[in-house]
């Protein structure tokens, strides 16, 4: 059987759109059986030669860089660098209320972001 699952060359196992062919040349080509299925040793050769049928995620960002990057916007950059200018002179009531609604923009985001 091992022999068997190993005929399948491995450009057609690369070219061939699996979901389009018919049931039973499917079976075929990976000579298994619709009643039991692969057989343990064609499986075993499979899993050895092809690899595990699992998907890879990607890496994600630490949590303080997509907070970060919440303020990567050309409005929230305008509306810190108003803000700026407000302590600037002297404004620091302002300068507060411009910072808190920034922050507050940018945790609701990420809260947004977090469950997505």
């Amino acid at each position: 059987m091992v022999q068997a699952a190993s005929t399948i060359a491995p450009q057609e196992k690369q070219s061939t759109v699996w979901h389009t062919l018919e049931i039973s040349e499917t079976i075929a080509r990976l000579h298994s059986d619709t009643e039991n299925g692969l057989s343990s040793v064609v499986a075993k050769h499979l899993l050895s030669e092809v690899g595990a049928n699992e998907l890879t995620g990607k890496k994600s960002k630490a949590w303080w860089l997509k907070f970060l990057l919440q303020f990567n916007q050309p409005l929230l950059i305008i509306l810190l660098c108003a803000g700026l200018v407000k302590a600037l002179t002297g404004s620091l009531v302002n300068a507060g209320v411009i910072w808190g609604v920034t922050t507050t923009n940018a945790i609701i985001g990420f809260i947004q972001e977090s469950k997505a």
